[in-house]
């Protein structure tokens, strides 16, 4: 009899992680959807408001300028009120942020629902780490980790041909409505579905940290010059891939082809769903050279030469941009193993920092590069050149980004393994 109450408390055990691990998927996808769906419709946004092409990037910029901001106090708030809590009252920010914008009709309002977006969406993905470094054990934590994230790019692919197709039906602002909707029905279910701890689960022993202790630690992280090349392909790799898929992608596609909203989804939900196979590619290739390095290497060099044909390239056939689209997508999936190559660097005891950090840095670099790009195209559309060929400017600009950013990165270990330069996985 204790025997079978043992097994059925087993299953109801791994029942409860089985859903706490549907719940944070779901969170991540709809966190991606708050970052990600402005692009496909930034075309019918600036002309209804009849605002410049640079608003396309400025519209994304936004959200990020505060999905920076809140990364580190956000884990605090995980520490000290529970996941539970914060999660879906950070759904119900989001939310409040996609009805602004969905009613907006001044830049400011825009402004101010993309803020309210970054500010609740920007740190839920880490949220679902916390979660899940709560249920699972340490060594089978990077595999459960690389599926869950992974699974959350459905919310990218959201973003493309099915914001686009809502769009179609019910406008770009009907669209924003339903997304707010739907954050706050996840934000539901996460309050009565979701467990924190597992049975047996206690915290580590000692004081909690607070904000000085938190935002010191995180310094110590910065200051440890090993990474620092790790930060500098962290900083562009990501941001150089989101700034076509995510920002100009659909711009160019308008502007170029004159194509319609579902027609520009389609193509963009092909490249992001090539990102998603590259984010599994580059990884098993890094396993397989036993170089995490050398994956983001390769996957960087292929990136590079595809910006250059695309800069040189004037008023290109629409099948050679989408087979360009494809290839940039699949490249760009490098960028996810630059998350387990910083992993080789932290303390066991600042893993959670680590990841916070390094995250940091990647949406500071997609902030910055946004409002350069948009200031790119602003000045040189401004200037009298025609866009398609501002277009190849901008993608000469990635092309050099990310050459610089893999000059430094070529001077980073394997790990901080002074004797071995073995990858840790």
């Amino acid at each position: 009899m204790s025997g079978h109450a043992a097994e059925e408390g087993r299953g109801a055990l791994r029942g409860q992680f089985l859903v706490n691990v549907s719940v944070v998927v779901a969170v991540g996808v709809v966190a991606h959807l708050f970052r990600a769906s402005a692009a496909v419709v930034a075309p019918d946004i600036l002309a209804e408001l009849r605002l410049g092409t640079a608003w396309a990037a400025y519209l994304t910029s936004g959200f990020f300028v505060t999905a920076v901001i809140t990364q580190i106090p956000a884990g605090i708030l995980y520490d000290s009120m529970g996941l539970r809590r914060t999660i879906p009252a950070m759904l119900m920010i989001s939310a409040a942020g996609a009805v602004v914008f969905a009613v907006a009709d001044s830049r400011a309002a825009l402004l101010i629902g993309r803020a309210l977006m970054g500010v609740g969406a920007g740190a839920l993905i880490m949220g679902g780490v916390v979660l899940c470094a709560r249920w699972i054990p340490p060594e089978r934590f990077p595999a459960v980790i690389g599926v869950v994230l992974s699974l959350s790019q459905i919310g990218n692919l959201g973003a493309t041909a099915p914001v686009a197709a809502a769009a179609a039906l019910v406008g770009w602002r009907g669209a924003f409505l339903g997304l707010a909707v739907l954050a706050l029905a996840i934000a539901a279910i996460y309050m009565l579905a979701v467990r924190e701890r597992p049975p047996g689960w206690t915290p580590r022993p000692g004081p909690r940290e607070g904000l000085v202790e938190t935002v010191a630690g995180s310094f110590r992280i910065l200051g440890n010059r090993q990474l620092w090349p790790v930060f500098a392909m962290a900083f562009v790799s990501y941001a150089t891939s989101f700034s076509i898929a995510g920002v100009w992608g659909a711009v160019y596609l308008s502007e170029a082809f004159e194509l319609g909203v579902v027609a520009r989804g389609n193509i963009l939900f092909l490249m992001v769903s090539a990102f998603a196979v590259g984010l599994f590619f580059f990884g098993w290739l890094g396993q397989r050279m036993r170089s995490l390095k050398g994956s983001v290497l390769i996957g960087t060099a292929l990136s590079v030469v595809l910006f250059i044909i695309a800069a040189a390239t004037s008023h290109p056939p629409l099948a050679a941009v989408v087979a360009l689209f494809v290839m940039l997508g699949g490249a760009g999936g490098a960028c996810g193993t630059i998350i387990p190559h910083g992993r080789n660097f932290y303390p066991p005891d600042s893993l959670g920092r680590g990841v916070t950090v390094l995250n940091t840095i990647v949406l500071l670099g997609a902030l910055i590069i946004q409002i350069v790009t948009g200031l790119i195209m602003d000045a040189l559309t401004g200037a009298g050149l025609d866009t398609t060929d501002a277009f190849r400017v901008l993608f000469a600009f990635h092309a050099a980004g990310l050459v610089i950013g893999a000059i430094f990165y070529s001077r980073a270990r394997e790990s901080s393994d002074p004797a071995g330069q073995t990858m840790t996985v």
